[in-house]
């Protein structure tokens, strides 16, 4: 059991450094570079997009993204997760894009809090069937932490730097969102 886990650490290190290279390749004007970056975080850009703007928009919004990526990559300094820095271009791209629609900030829907895995397997329980409308009664606010959180996988630290907030902010927004979300629950789904 210990030498499968020091295996995948091993596995892990060795894709972050894989990782790392390509990252400073792109750093230096390597578009081969850059564009497998592209294709490694590409999938999930895209669901993450494609949750916050129409379909017929994402397109564009994807390329906005990949395209600020590339002129601004000489800045990523690597304090964060490459991907990290990513979804944050992203969520500022369609910030941008909500502001230039004069529609505010993104609404996010039940897909965007529920990974895909969860949203396939048939609902086991009451509890797992209200759990839709009790997500879309939370606020925006808690609902895009849950969303960076459990969809994005980002870790609290990630999320306060990438949201600009003080990580204990985030980690108070981020308990009070489970406080809310259990008071709901307990409520039986009402208000």
């Amino acid at each position: 059991m210990i030498r499968l886990s020091v295996l995948r650490e091993g596995a892990v290190r060795r894709l972050a450094s894989s990782e790392q290279k390509q990252v400073v390749a792109a750093q230096s004007g390597d578009r081969e570079a850059f564009d497998g970056l592209v294709s490694s975080h590409e999938r999930e850009i895209r669901k993450f997009v494609l949750k916050r703007v129409q379909k017929e928009h994402a397109d564009d919004l994807l390329q906005d993204v990949w395209l600020a990526a590339w002129t601004s990559i000489g800045e990523f300094d690597s304090r964060s997760r490459f991907r990290t820095w990513l979804y944050g271009i992203a969520i500022n791209k369609c910030k941008s894009y909500y502001r230039s629609q004069q529609r505010g900030v993104a609404h996010l829907s039940l897909d965007d809090v529920i990974p895909e895995r969860m949203r396939s397997a048939p609902p086991e329980s009451d509890l797992e069937a209200m759990l839709p409308s009790l997500l879309e009664m939370l606020s925006d606010n808690h609902r895009q932490l849950l969303d960076l959180y459990y969809y994005g996988e980002l870790t609290l630290p990630e999320i306060s730097r990438l949201l600009d907030r003080n990580l204990n902010t985030v980690k108070y927004q981020f308990y009070r969102a489970h406080t809310e979300l259990a008071q709901l629950i307990d409520a039986g789904g009402a208000k």
